[in-house]
């Protein structure tokens, strides 16, 4: 019939109603996950963060505090590995050496991670020209130890590492609820998709900040989060490369 009409009742307008309030108590409830899941991961991240940041730099940090034990002067040829290696078990002959940095500074000495007899590891300074043993970095001694002790079990045993791995499991559910919480449902949450509205407010500022950045970041953090949960007690190698 032409000219005819659709027209809802009652029961349509409730049902429609119905959902609208079943989306919105969702939306509450992952915000709610979201809100939680981050109050426990963020002290940990950025604890995570400084950590790696201090072992990321550990030879920039060395070579501040110990200055005097790996600066050289630079010469014309260096001797081989081998030679340097004798010069250290000649130093430590009842140590072995676990992992050799060879330099690729010309004013720096290479370092020799020798592991003593009483199981403490130390970093023995070579000259790279004249096989010189310059002296030694007591690695218990060193801020790398430290970051590394902290990143790893917040210096209280399996427990911190029970609740670094806690954090980074809350840290997906943080992850997906931002997601989420981040896709366009309405018109007013398509209006800040993607964009960074720099003229509607701080607040309306920091929101789509955090938002546009986390949502375009998400699998970053994702891999991020998945190889810390994955990640696996390396074996130095006998050979590395500064």
């Amino acid at each position: 019939m032409l000219g005819s009409q659709i027209q809802t009742g009652p029961k349509d307008g409730a049902r429609a109603s119905n959902v609208q309030q079943q989306n919105k108590a969702r939306y509450f409830l992952v915000w709610r996950w979201h809100f939680y899941a981050g109050l426990f991961v963020i002290p940990f991240m950025l604890m995570l963060s400084l950590t790696g940041i201090v072992m990321l730099f550990d030879d920039e940090i060395d070579q501040m505090r110990y200055q005097e034990l790996i600066s050289v002067e630079e010469q014309m040829k260096r001797l081989p590995i081998s030679t340097q290696l004798e010069a250290v078990k000649d130093a430590y002959p009842n140590a072995s050496i676990t992992q050799i940095i060879v330099t690729e500074d010309p004013t720096h000495a290479n370092r020799f991670n020798v592991r003593l007899e009483d199981g403490s590891s130390i970093f023995a300074t070579v000259n790279p020209y004249t096989a010189e043993v310059l002296g030694q970095i007591d690695r218990s001694d060193s801020w790398y130890q430290l970051a590394n002790d902290i990143h790893g079990t917040l210096l209280i045993g399996k427990w911190g590492d029970y609740l670094i791995e806690v954090s980074a499991s809350l840290g997906i559910l943080l992850l997906v609820s931002g997601i989420y919480l981040w896709l366009p449902r309405d018109n007013a949450s398509k209006a800040g998709f993607l964009k960074i509205r720099f003229n509607s407010g701080s607040r309306t500022l920091m929101k789509d900040l955090h938002a546009n950045l986390g949502g375009t970041l998400s699998v970053v953090f994702l891999l991020f989060l998945l190889s810390g949960l994955a990640w696996p007690a390396a074996v130095s190698p006998i050979l590395a490369s500064e």
